[in-house]
């Protein structure tokens, strides 16, 4: 795993209602654009799941 995908799994774990792509680039200090690949890789490694939400997807860290 990345230093971002850590960053992520750190972030989701502490956030466990879940948040957004621009959310959680916001609070590690990156933009979503770069953020984007790393957490379909981590989704792709059942790491993190998401839902639909009113205004986009809701992520949340699965373990």
């Amino acid at each position: 795993m990345s230093h971002l995908q850590d960053c992520i799994m750190e972030y989701l774990r502490q956030h466990p209602e879940g948040a957004t792509v621009e959310t959680i680039a916001e609070g590690i200090g990156s933009t979503k654009h770069v953020l984007w690949p790393s957490i379909r890789g981590l989704e792709r490694w059942k790491m993190v799941e998401s839902e639909r939400a009113e205004h986009g997807k809701i992520w949340r860290a699965i373990w």
